[in-house]
């Protein structure tokens, strides 16, 4: 376990983002200026043309062909009652995306934006959200420098503290508005979304350190050792994340270049020929017994596909916040490593590497590998870019996301979901396929856990299970409270008896309590209640075959 000076230091390096404007009482509107002044700046370098703001109340925030148009009802209802941070940075993340796409334009022919659908749509966003992250990096520090110039005792510490927890809370609050726009379909999903803006905003980061750290002028009335530390955490942090603008690969080094790759390890997991890669026989051996801690790591992917493909894509140890694990936006890389390999079909890769990692009372290490849900990798056929070949890919969008909170139900909503479009759960599985197997011979025996990331942002509870050629949809629902857990469970039979022509049979022994449906001789569903002794929470789970 390192000292808490170090935890302390990578903290600083990585969240140094909250910026305040104190005591100006801006509206919402002189907020959006000063933004929009502040990307002018830090983009003069860019070569790009940024079109002017203009203010609609008939159109919804958006980038059009002349205009930056922000609709400023469209955001009141989402930043009203809110400090003027809040605001600030709901405004940032706003322009930010929004010039990410002007960024795009520079890059890509004007053609592949005229109509882009399906899975082309949904990079473009994803991509916006990646540069919008490395923006907001680069516009927070910039206002930090105005401000420390205009108040020599401004006191930059203090002013980040309890910054992540209000960014979250922004985050989320733009998600909510997006998910109010009609076109939202053409967007990733909310955990991608997420993940894109921060680690853009690493990137960031990274590239703003990595300049003051080769300018002696800049870092000259910093203590050696403070130098010396941020270094060391510029060196792990770039590493992996695999950005470093001195690095020779252009991939590495180009801003643009790194982001559309990272877009496509963020979405890639649509990709027909990700979900034909199974990762198995996943090790992991954690040693804290050094001054360094160490975690080694291994894994198999094996390629069902009929073609070679590109295996692409990074693990991490990363960091998260004990008291809230689920906090996106707080997770930060510790140490990491990147790969790229050909696989043969039919045929296997194997990948193991060693990686550091740290904690205190407030961080806990986190490793983050292929198939976990917040995993980084992408795979193309040797040909091309799949995702190019699969733009008219068959979508499904469900917003189920707080169907666990609210009621019966939202479960039946999603249960009524699946069973129509079984005989289509080819087309709904997502993502690498995650074995418990241990040797490639018995991957058929245990099968593979495969995402179903269309249900909005709830993977943890759902997923697809196939063994062979058959697939089915699981759903598992944990409580804490037994008798919650019982009457959930009685009112599941009895609403799952109600909306489906099914005959049941109900079963019980002592650890388990099992409900099984079929039609016309079929089992179709099956709907099990248990106590799981080492989580100490009982857990329904529900199963629809193929």
């Amino acid at each position: 376990m390192q000292n808490k000076n170090y935890t302390y230091s990578i903290i600083l390096f990585l969240f140094s983002f909250a910026s305040l404007a104190q005591n100006q009482n801006l509206t919402l509107k002189g907020i959006f200026d000063r933004e929009y002044e502040n990307f002018l700046y830090v983009t003069k370098d860019f070569k790009i043309k940024i079109p002017p703001l203009l203010y609609s109340v008939s159109e919804q925030s958006h980038l059009s062909k002349d205009n930056l148009v922000i609709n400023l009802n469209q955001i009141e209802p989402y930043t009203k009652d809110k400090g003027e941070l809040f605001k600030q940075i709901f405004a940032r993340f706003v322009l930010g995306h929004e010039i990410g796409h002007v960024l795009q334009h520079s890059m890509f022919d004007k053609i592949v934006f005229e109509a882009p659908k399906g899975e082309l749509q949904i990079y473009f966003e994803c991509f916006a959200d990646v540069i919008a992250g490395t923006l907001f990096s680069l516009v927070t520090h910039y206002d930090i420098k105005k401000r420390y110039e205009a108040d020599n005792n401004f006191n930059f510490e203090q002013y980040n503290k309890g910054s992540i927890e209000i960014m979250n809370d922004a985050y989320q609050q733009i998600l909510l508005m997006d998910s109010a726009n009609v076109v939202i379909t053409s967007h990733p999903t909310n955990i991608q979304r997420m993940t894109a803006f921060r680690n853009g905003k690493i990137a960031g980061m990274i590239d703003y350190t990595q300049r003051i750290l080769a300018d002696p002028e800049l870092y000259s009335a910093l203590p050696k050792e403070h130098v010396e530390q941020q270094r060391e955490i510029f060196t792990s942090v770039s590493t992996a994340m695999g950005y470093n603008i001195s690095d020779k690969d252009i991939y590495k080094s180009n801003i643009l270049l790194w982001a559309r790759k990272e877009t496509y390890h963020i979405i890639n997991a649509n990709n027909k020929y990700v979900s034909n890669l199974m990762i198995y026989n996943r090790k992991f051996e954690w040693d804290e017994s050094s001054e360094n801690p160490i975690v080694d790591v291994s894994f198999s992917i094996y390629n069902s596909n009929d073609t070679p493909v590109i295996f692409s894509g990074k693990y991490l140890v990363e960091f998260v916040l004990r008291d809230d694990p689920k906090n996106i936006i707080a997770i930060q890389p510790v140490s990491g490593k990147q790969f790229e390999n050909w696989i043969n079909p039919k045929d296997t890769l194997n990948i193991s590497g060693r990686l550091t990692w740290f904690a205190d009372d407030k961080y806990m290490p986190s490793l983050n590998i292929p198939g976990d849900e917040l995993s980084l990798y992408s795979s193309f056929p040797h040909n091309g870019l799949g995702l190019l070949e699969i733009e008219n890919i068959q979508r499904f969008s469900a917003d189920f996301s707080k169907w666990n909170e609210d009621s019966i139900d939202d479960l039946m909503d999603i249960l009524k979901f699946i069973k129509n479009r079984r005989g289509k759960f080819i087309f709904l599985k997502k993502g690498i396929g995650v074995s418990m197997a241990s040797k490639k011979k018995n991957l058929r025996v245990y099968g593979a856990k495969y995402s179903c990331n269309f249900i909005s942002n709830r993977n943890e509870d759902f997923y697809f299970l196939q063994r062979g050629e058959k697939i089915s949809f699981v759903a598992e629902i944990f409580f804490k409270d037994s008798s919650i857990a019982e009457n959930t469970f009685r009112n599941l039979k009895s609403n799952v008896k109600k909306a489906f022509s099914y005959d049941n049979q109900s079963f019980q022994d002592d650890e388990i309590k099992y409900e099984e449906y079929t039609y016309q001789g079929n089992v179709i569903m099956d709907i099990d209640f248990q106590y799981i002794k080492n989580m100490d929470e009982y857990r329904i789970k529900i199963e629809i075959l193929e």
